[in-house]
Protein backbone atom coordinates (compact mmCIF):
# COMPACT_ATOMS: atom_id res chain seq x y z
CA UNK A 1 0.00 0.00 0.00
CA UNK A 2 2.33 2.31 -0.72
CA UNK A 3 2.15 5.75 -2.25
CA UNK A 4 0.57 9.11 -1.20
CA UNK A 5 -3.69 8.26 -0.74
CA UNK A 6 -6.46 10.76 -1.16
CA UNK A 7 -8.82 10.52 1.52
CA UNK A 8 -11.43 13.18 -0.13
CA UNK A 9 -11.83 10.84 -3.30
CA UNK A 10 -11.48 7.35 -1.67
CA UNK A 11 -14.25 8.99 0.78
CA UNK A 12 -16.09 9.93 -2.15
CA UNK A 13 -15.60 6.54 -4.04
CA UNK A 14 -16.46 4.45 -0.77
CA UNK A 15 -19.47 6.29 0.69
CA UNK A 16 -21.02 6.97 -3.11
CA UNK A 17 -23.12 3.22 -2.42
CA UNK A 18 -24.30 4.33 1.30
CA UNK A 19 -27.01 6.06 2.82
CA UNK A 20 -26.44 9.26 4.06
CA UNK A 21 -25.31 9.23 7.91
CA UNK A 22 -27.18 10.85 10.35
CA UNK A 23 -25.69 13.96 12.22
CA UNK A 24 -24.97 14.44 15.58
CA UNK A 25 -27.65 16.92 17.01
CA UNK A 26 -25.82 19.23 19.58
CA UNK A 27 -25.63 17.88 23.13
CA UNK A 28 -27.21 20.48 25.48
CA UNK A 29 -25.41 21.47 28.54
CA UNK A 30 -25.04 19.63 31.77
CA UNK A 31 -26.33 20.64 34.94
CA UNK A 32 -24.21 21.69 37.61
CA UNK A 33 -24.03 19.63 40.62
CA UNK A 34 -26.22 21.75 43.89
CA UNK A 35 -25.42 21.31 47.07
CA UNK A 36 -27.46 22.21 50.35
CA UNK A 37 -25.81 23.22 52.92
CA UNK A 38 -27.54 23.00 56.48
CA UNK A 39 -26.81 26.12 59.18
CA UNK A 40 -25.45 24.36 62.33
CA UNK A 41 -26.76 26.21 65.91
CA UNK A 42 -24.92 26.05 68.59
CA UNK A 43 -24.80 22.61 70.48
CA UNK A 44 -26.47 22.68 73.68
CA UNK A 45 -26.46 18.66 74.34
CA UNK A 46 -23.91 15.72 74.10
CA UNK A 47 -26.03 14.23 71.51
CA UNK A 48 -26.17 17.56 69.41
CA UNK A 49 -22.26 17.79 69.39
CA UNK A 50 -22.02 14.10 68.49
CA UNK A 51 -23.63 14.72 65.50
CA UNK A 52 -21.95 17.70 64.70
CA UNK A 53 -18.55 16.53 64.71
CA UNK A 54 -19.70 13.46 62.73
CA UNK A 55 -20.35 15.42 59.82
CA UNK A 56 -17.71 18.10 60.42
CA UNK A 57 -15.15 15.11 59.16
CA UNK A 58 -17.01 13.22 56.89
CA UNK A 59 -16.14 14.03 53.64
CA UNK A 60 -18.46 16.08 51.13
CA UNK A 61 -19.25 13.13 48.82
CA UNK A 62 -23.60 13.24 48.81
CA UNK A 63 -24.18 14.61 45.29
CA UNK A 64 -27.78 15.58 43.82
CA UNK A 65 -28.73 12.79 41.80
CA UNK A 66 -31.13 14.99 39.90
CA UNK A 67 -28.73 17.60 39.09
CA UNK A 68 -26.35 15.94 38.38
CA UNK A 69 -28.41 14.18 35.13
CA UNK A 70 -26.70 14.89 31.79
CA UNK A 71 -28.06 15.36 28.55
CA UNK A 72 -26.23 13.23 26.06
CA UNK A 73 -26.29 12.80 22.58
CA UNK A 74 -25.45 8.71 21.77
CA UNK A 75 -25.22 7.37 17.89
CA UNK A 76 -24.75 3.47 17.81
CA UNK A 77 -25.04 1.75 14.40
CA UNK A 78 -25.61 5.15 12.49
CA UNK A 79 -28.89 6.45 14.62
CA UNK A 80 -28.37 9.07 16.61
CA UNK A 81 -30.53 10.07 19.84
CA UNK A 82 -30.39 11.99 22.62
CA UNK A 83 -30.63 10.82 26.43
CA UNK A 84 -31.17 12.10 29.66
CA UNK A 85 -28.98 9.55 32.34
CA UNK A 86 -26.79 9.77 35.67
CA UNK A 87 -23.31 10.62 35.52
CA UNK A 88 -21.06 7.47 36.58
CA UNK A 89 -20.04 9.46 39.76
CA UNK A 90 -16.25 7.57 40.58
CA UNK A 91 -16.99 8.73 44.24
CA UNK A 92 -12.99 9.51 44.72
CA UNK A 93 -12.29 12.66 46.42
CA UNK A 94 -8.62 14.30 46.00
CA UNK A 95 -6.81 16.12 48.32
CA UNK A 96 -9.08 19.53 47.37
CA UNK A 97 -12.34 17.42 47.53
CA UNK A 98 -13.09 17.66 44.36
CA UNK A 99 -15.36 15.45 42.88
CA UNK A 100 -14.90 13.42 39.67
CA UNK A 101 -17.05 12.09 37.09
CA UNK A 102 -17.03 9.53 34.11
CA UNK A 103 -18.54 9.74 31.46
CA UNK A 104 -18.16 6.05 28.95
CA UNK A 105 -18.83 5.13 25.89
CA UNK A 106 -20.66 1.95 24.65
CA UNK A 107 -19.37 -0.80 22.59
CA UNK A 108 -21.15 0.14 19.14
CA UNK A 109 -21.22 4.01 19.41
CA UNK A 110 -20.13 7.05 20.63
CA UNK A 111 -21.48 9.62 22.79
CA UNK A 112 -21.31 13.50 23.20
CA UNK A 113 -21.42 15.84 25.98
CA UNK A 114 -20.63 19.31 27.04
CA UNK A 115 -17.91 20.22 30.20
CA UNK A 116 -18.75 22.49 33.03
CA UNK A 117 -16.32 24.99 31.10
CA UNK A 118 -18.41 24.67 27.86
CA UNK A 119 -16.21 22.27 26.27
CA UNK A 120 -17.91 19.78 23.60
CA UNK A 121 -16.66 15.81 23.86
CA UNK A 122 -17.37 13.08 21.77
CA UNK A 123 -16.24 9.97 22.74
CA UNK A 124 -15.43 7.05 20.30
CA UNK A 125 -16.51 3.15 21.63
CA UNK A 126 -15.46 2.10 24.79
CA UNK A 127 -13.72 5.32 25.95
CA UNK A 128 -13.46 6.81 28.79
CA UNK A 129 -13.58 10.42 30.20
CA UNK A 130 -12.53 11.38 33.41
CA UNK A 131 -13.61 15.37 34.50
CA UNK A 132 -13.91 16.70 37.34
CA UNK A 133 -17.70 18.10 38.82
CA UNK A 134 -16.13 21.98 38.97
CA UNK A 135 -12.77 23.00 37.38
CA UNK A 136 -9.80 25.30 39.56
CA UNK A 137 -9.21 28.29 39.18
CA UNK A 138 -5.72 28.11 37.43
CA UNK A 139 -6.97 25.61 34.97
CA UNK A 140 -8.65 22.69 33.40
CA UNK A 141 -8.13 18.93 33.42
CA UNK A 142 -9.28 15.56 32.15
CA UNK A 143 -7.97 12.31 31.73
CA UNK A 144 -8.37 9.81 28.94
CA UNK A 145 -8.40 6.09 27.72
CA UNK A 146 -9.00 5.45 24.47
CA UNK A 147 -10.62 8.22 21.92
CA UNK A 148 -12.16 11.55 22.23
CA UNK A 149 -12.70 14.49 20.08
CA UNK A 150 -12.20 17.61 21.85
CA UNK A 151 -14.34 21.38 20.67
CA UNK A 152 -12.02 23.34 23.48
CA UNK A 153 -14.14 26.32 24.61
CA UNK A 154 -11.82 28.96 24.43
CA UNK A 155 -10.19 30.34 28.16
CA UNK A 156 -6.73 32.13 27.88
CA UNK A 157 -6.47 32.93 31.48
CA UNK A 158 -7.43 28.63 32.33
CA UNK A 159 -5.41 26.07 29.50
CA UNK A 160 -7.25 23.09 28.66
CA UNK A 161 -5.00 19.74 29.92
CA UNK A 162 -6.20 16.50 28.46
CA UNK A 163 -4.06 13.59 30.49
CA UNK A 164 -3.30 9.96 29.06
CA UNK A 165 -1.51 7.22 30.71
CA UNK A 166 2.19 8.41 28.74
CA UNK A 167 0.80 12.08 27.02
CA UNK A 168 -0.16 15.39 28.33
CA UNK A 169 -1.54 18.14 26.03
CA UNK A 170 -2.08 21.35 26.83
CA UNK A 171 -4.39 24.00 25.11
CA UNK A 172 -6.68 26.90 25.16
CA UNK A 173 -9.04 26.44 22.54
CA UNK A 174 -8.82 24.00 20.10
CA UNK A 175 -10.54 21.00 18.08
CA UNK A 176 -7.94 17.57 18.16
CA UNK A 177 -8.60 14.30 18.42
CA UNK A 178 -6.94 11.84 20.86
CA UNK A 179 -6.33 8.08 20.38
CA UNK A 180 -4.84 5.99 23.30
CA UNK A 181 -6.28 2.68 23.10
CA UNK A 182 -2.63 1.19 23.74
CA UNK A 183 -0.02 2.95 24.64
CA UNK A 184 1.90 1.61 21.79
CA UNK A 185 -0.17 3.61 19.56
CA UNK A 186 -1.15 7.19 20.70
CA UNK A 187 -1.87 9.76 18.31
CA UNK A 188 -2.32 13.44 19.16
CA UNK A 189 -4.26 14.99 15.88
CA UNK A 190 -4.83 19.02 15.60
CA UNK A 191 -7.47 19.90 13.75
CA UNK A 192 -7.85 23.41 14.40
CA UNK A 193 -5.68 26.18 16.80
CA UNK A 194 -2.40 24.71 18.85
CA UNK A 195 -1.85 22.61 20.92
CA UNK A 196 1.55 21.71 23.06
CA UNK A 197 2.15 17.92 23.56
CA UNK A 198 4.36 16.59 26.20
CA UNK A 199 5.80 13.10 26.78
CA UNK A 200 8.79 11.27 28.35
CA UNK A 201 10.32 11.90 24.94
CA UNK A 202 10.18 15.59 25.30
CA UNK A 203 7.61 18.86 24.22
CA UNK A 204 6.70 19.66 20.64
CA UNK A 205 3.97 22.36 19.54
CA UNK A 206 1.96 21.52 16.51
CA UNK A 207 -0.21 23.04 13.88
CA UNK A 208 -3.27 22.79 12.32
CA UNK A 209 -3.33 19.64 9.79
CA UNK A 210 -0.35 18.16 11.99
CA UNK A 211 -0.24 14.62 14.04
CA UNK A 212 1.74 13.52 16.90
CA UNK A 213 2.21 10.22 17.10
CA UNK A 214 3.67 8.36 20.46
CA UNK A 215 5.62 4.68 20.21
CA UNK A 216 7.43 2.55 21.83
CA UNK A 217 10.58 3.90 20.26
CA UNK A 218 10.15 7.78 20.30
CA UNK A 219 8.08 10.53 19.65
CA UNK A 220 6.74 11.54 15.65
CA UNK A 221 5.32 15.06 14.14
CA UNK A 222 3.58 14.88 10.95
CA UNK A 223 1.80 16.63 8.33
CA UNK A 224 -1.84 14.96 7.79
CA UNK A 225 -5.55 14.89 6.56
CA UNK A 226 -7.48 15.14 9.89
CA UNK A 227 -9.85 13.01 8.27
CA UNK A 228 -7.70 10.07 8.48
CA UNK A 229 -8.18 10.43 12.63
CA UNK A 230 -11.62 12.02 13.02
CA UNK A 231 -13.47 9.70 10.21
CA UNK A 232 -14.90 7.65 12.78
CA UNK A 233 -17.69 10.70 13.78
CA UNK A 234 -19.21 9.79 10.48
CA UNK A 235 -19.94 6.06 10.64
CA UNK A 236 -16.33 5.53 8.76
CA UNK A 237 -13.00 4.06 10.41
CA UNK A 238 -10.44 4.99 7.66
CA UNK A 239 -6.53 4.23 8.35
CA UNK A 240 -4.06 5.11 6.16
CA UNK A 241 -0.50 3.23 7.15
CA UNK A 242 -2.07 2.30 10.16
CA UNK A 243 -0.61 -1.42 12.13
CA UNK A 244 -2.84 -4.13 12.46
CA UNK A 245 -2.65 -3.74 15.92
CA UNK A 246 -4.12 0.02 15.66
CA UNK A 247 -7.08 -1.85 12.97
CA UNK A 248 -8.11 -5.07 15.05
CA UNK A 249 -8.07 -2.89 18.45
CA UNK A 250 -10.58 -0.21 16.80
CA UNK A 251 -12.48 -3.44 15.36
CA UNK A 252 -12.67 -4.90 18.85
CA UNK A 253 -13.57 -1.89 20.20
CA UNK A 254 -16.23 -0.60 18.07
CA UNK A 255 -18.07 -4.34 18.26
CA UNK A 256 -17.10 -5.16 21.72
CA UNK A 257 -14.98 -8.44 20.62
CA UNK A 258 -11.62 -10.03 21.58
CA UNK A 259 -8.10 -10.68 19.93
CA UNK A 260 -6.65 -13.63 19.15
CA UNK A 261 -3.24 -13.94 17.41
CA UNK A 262 -0.91 -16.64 16.71
CA UNK A 263 2.51 -14.39 15.91
CA UNK A 264 2.64 -11.25 17.38
CA UNK A 265 4.78 -9.60 14.61
CA UNK A 266 1.97 -9.68 12.28
CA UNK A 267 0.55 -6.65 14.38
CA UNK A 268 3.70 -4.29 13.88
CA UNK A 269 2.65 -4.53 9.99
CA UNK A 270 1.13 -1.51 8.38
CA UNK A 271 -1.87 -1.27 6.20
CA UNK A 272 -4.82 0.71 4.51
CA UNK A 273 -8.02 -0.05 5.37
CA UNK A 274 -11.60 1.38 5.25
CA UNK A 275 -14.89 -0.06 6.76
CA UNK A 276 -18.80 1.90 7.44
CA UNK A 277 -19.56 1.38 11.07
CA UNK A 278 -22.97 0.11 10.38
CA UNK A 279 -21.11 -2.66 8.76
CA UNK A 280 -21.23 -6.17 10.31
CA UNK A 281 -18.44 -7.70 12.58
CA UNK A 282 -18.22 -10.12 9.67
CA UNK A 283 -18.41 -8.26 6.55
CA UNK A 284 -15.55 -6.21 8.38
CA UNK A 285 -13.28 -9.35 9.42
CA UNK A 286 -13.85 -10.30 5.97
CA UNK A 287 -12.66 -6.99 4.55
CA UNK A 288 -10.08 -6.77 6.47
CA UNK A 289 -8.74 -10.03 5.33
CA UNK A 290 -9.02 -9.01 1.77
CA UNK A 291 -7.29 -6.10 2.66
CA UNK A 292 -4.62 -7.43 3.69
CA UNK A 293 -1.58 -10.63 3.39
CA UNK A 294 -2.94 -12.09 6.97
CA UNK A 295 -5.40 -14.83 7.10
CA UNK A 296 -7.60 -13.11 9.72
CA UNK A 297 -10.98 -15.61 10.58
CA UNK A 298 -13.80 -14.70 13.29
CA UNK A 299 -15.27 -16.76 15.76
CA UNK A 300 -18.91 -15.71 16.16
CA UNK A 301 -19.96 -18.08 19.02
CA UNK A 302 -17.37 -16.47 21.11
CA UNK A 303 -17.26 -13.00 19.10
CA UNK A 304 -13.21 -13.25 18.57
CA UNK A 305 -11.46 -12.21 15.98
CA UNK A 306 -9.03 -14.58 14.79
CA UNK A 307 -5.66 -13.65 13.37
CA UNK A 308 -3.91 -17.35 12.05
CA UNK A 309 -0.64 -16.04 10.22
CA UNK A 310 0.10 -15.29 6.13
Amino acid sequence: FGGSVDIDDAWRRFSSDKPALHAAAKPSQPSLSRRRYAHWGIAVTVAAATILLFFTLRPQTSIDAEAERLHLVTKRHGVTREVEQPAKLLREITVADVEMNELTAPAGGTLSAVLPDGTVVTLNANSRLRYPTTFSNTRREVSVVGEVYFDVTHDAAHPFVIRTSNVTARVLGTQLNVRCYDTKDVHVTLVKGKVEVGTEYGTVTISPNQDVSISETGMTVADVNPKDFTSWRDGIMYFDRATMRTILQQLAGWYDASIVCKDDEMLDRYYHFMFDTRSTLKDAVKLLEGTSDCTIRLDEQNKTIILDGE
